[in-house]
C-alpha cells in the first residue's frame, strides 16, 4: 500500500510540473522605452519649454489649465508619429496587398542587378551549357599565334562535345549538324562582347571509342557486378565530367554568398560553379584512371591498366589474355585523335576489365551488370534544376501593411466641454460660445495639418524615391486633407464662399463633391504652402543622385546642360526639370546599361540594333533621339535602339533650307548686290542676291512660311549660330519685311562678312513666324544628326580560312629581311612559321611539316630571292653565306617577339597589292561622329565626348575618333551600312570581303585632321 501511494504521489507531482511548464507566462509592459516615445517625458519637456518661453505671462501649469490640455493632446499625437516612424522600412513600404512594388521604389531583382552579360570564357560556356541541353561540354579556345604578339586578338574557336546520341546522328545527317552549329553560333553572337568574335566553323567533336584493359583485385563481395559498375561510372566521369546545376538554396547551405551565387550571367536551370567547369580532355592518363579506381570502396589494388584505341585493338583474345594477364604496353598518357572525344563502350569494358579476388578471377553475370547499368544515375546528361531562376513577379512579399498615412484628428480626444468632438456643442449654446469653439478648432488646424502631412510623407516614402515623374507624382513634400476633423466644413473658407450662409454646408452632396475634387482651393493652397516647383526639382534631383549613388553612378550633367541650352532653352526650372527626366531615364534603364555595357553588335540578327556599349553612351550623352524632345516628353529605350543614318535629315523631301558651301577664294565670284539699309539708327550692309532666288522659288503672295531658307556661302557653322535669335534681324525693305542673318565675328569668320537675306514677307507677323520656324528647323536638324557610329575592326578581318595571311621579318622599322612568298590561311601561316623555325633550330636534319618557298633580300641586293625551307636540311658549312644570316636572325627572333626589332610582323592582304599589319584588327575600334550638329561643334563638348567614351570602354580597347563633315559622313555611311548588311550571317562571302576591304581602306586613308 505504501509503495502504491508513493507512486501515485509521484505521478501527481509530475502532472503538476507538466501543467506548470505549459502555463502561459505573464506579460508585463516594458517601461524601459525610448524617452522620445514616452508621453510623460515628452509632456514634461514641453511644459518646461513653455515655462522658459512664457513664464512671465502664464503661471498656471496644472492639468485643469486648457493650455495644458492642448499640450497633452499634441504630445499624444507626437507619440503616434514616433510609433509610425519606428516601424520597419518593409512595413512602411508594404501596400494593402502585403507586397512591395519594385518599380515604385527603384528596387531590382538580385537575379538581374547582380548578373551581367557573359564576360569571361567560362561565362560563355555557362550560357551555352544552360541553353543547349544536347551539349555535355564546350570550349572557347582563343586563336593564338606563337610567333608574334601582333596577331588578331579577340577571336575564339568553339569546340563542342555533344552527347553520344546527337554525335552519332551527325555522322549521317550533315544538315542537322549545320543547324546545330548555327544555333550555337547565333546564341554566342547574341551575347558577344565588343571587339570579340568567333572563328568561322564550329568544331563538333567526333566519337573515338577506346578500350581499357585492367586486372583489378577486389575485396570479397556478394555482388561483384555492383563494384564493376562503380568502376565503369568512375572511368566515365573522368572521360566526361558531370555538369551539375545548383539551386540558390543549395549554394547558400554550402556557404556561398548571394553576390557569389549571382556573379556572372543569369542562367535558367540553376547555377554552374566555375570550379566544376572542366576542360575537354585531349588525352587520358592511365595513372589518373588507376588512382580514381583504387579509392573506390571494395577495390584492393590494380595489377595493371592500359588504354588503347578500339579501332586498333585486335579483338581476338590471346593466350596471355585467356590466363587473365594483360601485358602493360605504355604508361604514358593516351593521346586522343584531333577533334575527337573518348567514349568507353560497356560491352568492350566487360570483355577487357577483369575482377579478381585472392588471385582467382571472378565471373561476371553480364545480364545483371546490364540491368544495373540501365537503372544507374545518368552521368552523361546534365543535372539541371528546372525553372530554378523562374521570373518572379514585379512585387516582392515583405512586411505587414500598417496604414501609416491615416491621420485621426486629435479633436476627437478633447473633453466634450470644448465642443470640438463629433457631437459639437448643444444647439442651445450662444453664438459667441460657438464662435469661440470654431476659433479653437481653426487654431488647432495649423498643428493638425503638420501632423497629417507628416503621416502623408511617411506613407509616400516609396513615391518620394520613385523614378515616376508623371504629373500626378511631381511632389517631394506630401500633404493630406483634414476632412475627417469633426465639422471642418464649417470653417473652410473655400467651401463657405458666402460666409455664414447655413444653407451652403448642410447640402451633403455639395460637401461630397468638394472632398472628391483634388484641385479645389483648399488643396491648392496646401500644395503651394509646402512646396514650389523649384523646391521639388531641387529635392528630386538630389534624391535621384542618391539612387544613382546606390549603384555607384556619378553622372556629369554637362552634356544634358549643353543639350538644353543649345536646342531647348528656357528658365532654370525647365532646365532642372529636363535634367531630372534624364536622370530618371538612366535609372529606368539601369539594368540594360549594366548588363550590356561592353556588349557588342549582334551581326547575326537581321535587324540593325545598336550594341549595349553604344546604347550606354547614347543615354549618357542624350543622343540618337529620332524626334525632337520636349521638356515633358523623354524618349524611351525602344525609340533609340535602331541604327540610323545621321545624314538622313538632309534627304528630307520637305525642304526647309538650303546651305551652299563657301566658294574657294581662287574662283571668280559673282558680284554681290549690296544695299545699305538704315535700321534702328544702324547702317546694315545687306547682300540681296539671295532675295531674288527666294522670289523665284516661292509664291510670296501666299506668304507661306514653309518656304526654303537660303544660306548662301556658309560653312556648317550656320547650324551652330543659326539657332541663336540674336544673329537675325527682321527689317522693312521696299514694302516687305526681310529676314537677314549674320554669324558672330570670330577668328574663323572675316570681319567683312555682311548680313544676308534668307526670307522675304509682306506681313511682319509672317516674318516673325518664319524666323521662329527656321530656328526650330535648324535645331531639329542638329538633334536628328546627333549620334555616332562604331566600327569594330575585328569584324572587318578576312576570314581565317581565306588565303589573305602572310608575314614579314623586320630587321628594323624600315627594313624587311625576308617574308612570305605566297598568301595562305591563318592556320597554314602558323604551320609554315613553325616549320621555318624548326628547320633553323634543327639545322642539317629533316623536320616535320611541308617545305615551302619564302622571299629573302640578300646583302647588296635590291630585290627578294626565293628560298625553300628544304635548304636548311643541309649542313651549315654547305649553306650560302647569305642564308647563314637568316639563321642568325631567326635565332634573334626567338629572344624577342613583342616590341623591339628584329621581329616577325603578321600581315593581311587586301585587294590589289595593299598589305596591312594584323594589329589593325586587334582590340581596336573607330568611333565616327558628325562634326556639324550645333552641340558637336563645341570644342569642349568634343573633348568631353571622347573622354566619356574612353571611360565607358573596356580597358583593353584602343579607340580612334573621327569627326566628319556632312559630305564625308554621307560617303562613310554608304560604306558602313553596306558593310553591316554584308557581315550578317549567310551573306555572300565575296560581298562581305569587298565591303570589309572598302571600309578598311576608307579608315586607313582618312586622316583625322582632314575631317574637321
Amino acid at each position: 500500500m505504501v509503495l502504491l501511494i508513493s507512486k501515485t504521489r509521484t505521478e501527481e507531482l509530475n502532472y503538476d510540473a507538466r501543467i506548470s511548464h505549459n502555463m502561459i507566462e505573464p506579460r508585463f509592459i516594458n517601461k524601459n522605452i525610448d524617452a522620445v516615445s514616452d508621453f510623460e517625458v515628452i509632456l514634461k519637456q514641453a511644459i518646461d519649454l513653455v515655462q522658459r518661453l512664457t513664464g512671465h505671462l502664464w503661471t498656471d501649469y496644472n492639468i485643469h489649465d486648457p493650455g495644458i490640455t492642448l499640450l497633452e493632446q499634441l504630445c499624444f499625437a507626437l507619440t503616434d508619429l514616433h510609433y509610425k516612424t519606428t516601424l520597419s522600412t518593409e512595413d512602411i513600404l508594404t501596400n494593402t496587398r502585403g507586397l512591395i512594388n519594385r518599380n515604385q521604389h527603384a528596387f531590382f531583382e538580385k537575379e538581374h542587378i547582380l548578373t551581367c552579360n557573359p564576360v569571361t570564357v567560362n561565362d560563355f560556356r555557362k550560357v551555352i551549357l544552360d541553353k543547349v541541353k544536347e551539349i555535355n561540354n564546350i570550349m572557347f579556345n582563343p586563336v593564338l599565334s606563337v610567333h608574334s604578339n601582333h596577331y588578331i586578338k579577340g577571336l575564339y574557336r568553339i569546340v563542342v562535345r555533344a552527347n553520344e546520341t546527337i554525335t552519332n546522328q551527325f555522322v549521317t545527317d550533315k544538315e542537322a549538324e549545320e543547324e546545330f552549329k548555327e544555333k550555337i553560333r547565333k546564341l554566342t553572337l547574341s551575347k558577344r562582347n565588343i571587339c570579340e568574335d568567333i572563328m568561322g566553323d564550329i568544331i563538333i567533336l567526333k566519337c573515338q571509342k577506346i578500350t581499357i584493359h585492367a586486372n583489378i583485385n577486389i575485396k570479397y563481395t556478394s555482388v561483384p557486378e555492383e563494384i564493376l559498375l562503380r568502376i565503369y561510372n568512375k572511368i566515365e566521369s573522368i572521360l566526361n565530367p558531370k555538369i551539375r546545376f545548383y539551386s540558390k538554396s543549395e549554394l547558400l547551405d554550402m556557404g556561398y554568398t548571394t553576390e557569389q551565387i549571382y556573379n556572372g550571367p543569369l542562367l535558367e536551370n540553376g547555377v554552374l560553379l566555375e570550379k566544376e567547369l572542366k576542360p575537354i580532355a585531349t588525352e587520358i592518363d592511365p595513372i589518373d584512371v588507376t588512382n580514381a579506381i583504387t579509392i573506390l570502396d571494395g577495390v584492393s589494388y590494380i595489377q595493371n591498366l592500359t588504354i588503347e584505341d578500339t579501332d586498333d585493338f585486335d579483338v581476338v583474345d590471346t593466350e596471355v589474355a585467356e590466363k587473365g594477364k594483360v601485358e602493360k604496353k605504355d604508361s604514358f598518357p593516351f593521346k586522343l585523335r584531333k577533334d575527337h572525344f573518348a567514349y568507353l563502350e560497356k560491352d568492350t569494358f566487360l570483355k577487357n576489365v577483369k575482377l579478381y579476388s585472392d588471385d582467382y578471377r571472378i565471373p561476371i553475370n553480364e545480364a545483371l551488370f546490364l540491368e544495373l547499368y540501365e537503372h544507374r544515375e545518368p552521368l552523361k546528361t546534365q543535372v539541371r534544376k528546372e525553372y530554378a531562376n523562374k521570373k518572379q513577379a514585379r512585387n516582392i512579399k515583405a512586411g505587414t501593411y500598417k496604414d501609416v498615412g491615416t491621420y485621426y484628428s486629435i479633436q476627437n480626444y478633447f473633453p466634450a466641454i470644448y465642443g470640438l468632438g463629433p457631437n459639437g456643442l448643444s444647439k442651445s449654446e450662444t453664438k459667441e460660445r460657438k464662435a469661440v469653439a470654431k476659433q479653437l478648432k481653426a487654431y488647432l488646424l495649423f498643428f493638425e495639418q503638420i501632423l497629417a502631412n507628416y503621416s502623408a510623407q511617411l506613407a509616400n516614402l516609396g513615391n518620394l524615391y520613385s523614378t515616376d515623374l508623371s504629373s500626378s507624382n511631381q511632389k517631394s513634400y506630401y500633404i493630406q486633407d483634414l476632412y475627417n476633423v469633426p465639422d471642418i466644413r464649417d470653417i473652410l473658407k473655400e467651401y463657405n464662399q458666402n460666409g455664414d450662409n447655413r444653407a451652403s454646408f448642410v447640402d451633403e452632396m455639395k460637401w461630397e463633391k468638394f472632398q472628391s475634387d483634388e484641385d479645389n482651393g483648399y488643396m491648392k493652397a496646401l500644395l503651394k504652402a509646402v512646396e514650389t516647383p523649384e523646391i521639388y526639382t531641387d529635392r528630386k534631383n538630389r534624391i535621384l543622385d542618391h539612387l544613382l549613388g546606390r549603384f555607384n553612378r556619378k553622372l556629369s550633367i554637362y552634356p544634358i546642360l549643353q543639350y538644353f541650352n543649345s536646342y531647348i532653352g528656357g528658365s532654370s526650372l525647365e532646365r532642372d526639370t529636363f535634367v531630372l527626366q534624364w536622370k530618371a531615364n538612366i535609372l529606368n534603364h539601369l539594368l540594360h546599361i549594366d548588363q550590356g555595357k561592353i556588349k557588342g553588335y549582334d551581326y547575326s540578327s537581321q535587324i540593325n540594333l545598336m550594341s549595349g556599349f553604344e546604347y550606354k553612351i547614347s543615354l549618357y550623352l542624350n543622343v540618337n533621339h529620332l524626334e525632337y524632345p520636349s521638356v515633358t516628353k523623354f524618349k524611351s529605350k525602344k525609340e533609340s535602339l535602331m541604327r540610323r543614318r545621321l545624314t538622313n535629315a538632309f534627304n528630307n523631301t520637305e525642304k526647309k533650307y538650303t546651305i551652299t558651301a563657301v566658294k574657294p577664294t581662287s574662283t571668280v565670284q559673282e558680284e554681290q548686290e549690296i544695299d545699305i539699309i538704315e535700321f534702328n539708327d544702324e547702317n546694315l550692309t545687306v547682300v540681296t542676291n539671295s532675295a531674288e532666288n527666294i522670289e523665284l522659288a516661292e509664291n510670296l503672295e501666299a506668304d507661306n512660311i514653309d518656304q526654303s531658307y537660303i544660306f548662301s556661302s556658309q560653312t556648317i557653322s550656320v547650324l551652330e549660330f543659326g539657332i541663336m535669335r540674336e544673329n537675325y534681324k527682321i527689317i522693312p525693305k521696299d514694302g516687305k519685311y526681310i529676314i537677314i542673318y549674320k554669324p558672330p565675328q570670330k577668328d574663323a569668320i572675316t570681319p567683312e562678312e555682311k548680313w544676308q537675306v534668307i526670307g522675304s514677307y509682306k506681313i511682319k507677323s509672317k516674318a516673325i513666324s518664319a524666323l521662329n520656324e527656321v530656328i526650330e528647323s535648324l535645331k531639329k536638324l542638329s538633334v536628328e544628326s546627333e549620334g555616332f557610329h562604331l566600327v569594330e575592326h575585328l569584324l572587318m578581318r578576312p576570314k581565317l580560312d581565306q588565303h589573305n595571311f602572310g608575314f614579314s621579318y623586320y630587321e628594323s622599322a624600315d627594313s624587311v629581311f625576308f617574308k612570305n612568298d605566297e598568301w595562305t590561311s591563318f592556320e597554314e601561316r602558323e604551320k609554315r612559321l613553325t616549320k621555318l623555325k624548326n628547320a633553323v633550330l634543327n639545322l642539317g636534319r629533316t623536320t616535320a611539316g611541308d617545305d615551302f618557298d619564302f622571299k629573302v633580300k640578300f646583302m647588296d641586293d635590291n630585290h627578294f630571292s626565293i628560298v625553300n625551307t628544304s635548304v636548311f636540311s643541309k649542313r651549315k658549312q654547305d649553306l650560302n653565306p647569305n642564308l647563314k644570316k637568316v639563321i642568325a636572325e631567326i635565332n634573334k627572333m626567338q629572344e624577342n617577339k613583342i616590341f623591339r626589332y628584329p621581329r616577325i610582323e603578321l600581315n593581311a592582304k587586301l585587294s590589289g597589292r595593299k598589305v596591312i599589319n594584323e594589329n589593325f584588327y586587334s582590340l581596336k575600334a573607330t568611333v565616327v561622329l558628325p562634326a556639324w550638329p550645333a552641340r558637336f561643334q563645341d570644342k569642349e563638348f568634343k573633348m568631353f565626348t571622347e573622354d566619356l567614351i574612353k571611360a565607358i570602354a573596356p580597358g583593353y580597347l584602343i579607340l580612334n575618333f573621327k569627326w566628319l563633315g556632312i559630305s564625308r559622313m554621307q560617303k562613310f555611311e554608304n560604306l558602313y551600312f553596306e558593310w553591316l548588311e554584308a557581315i550578317k550571317t549567310n551573306s555572300d562571302p565575296n560581298a562581305r570581303l569587298e565591303s570589309c576591304e572598302a571600309l578598311t581602306n576608307w579608315l586607313l586613308e582618312t586622316d583625322i585632321k582632314k575631317q574637321k
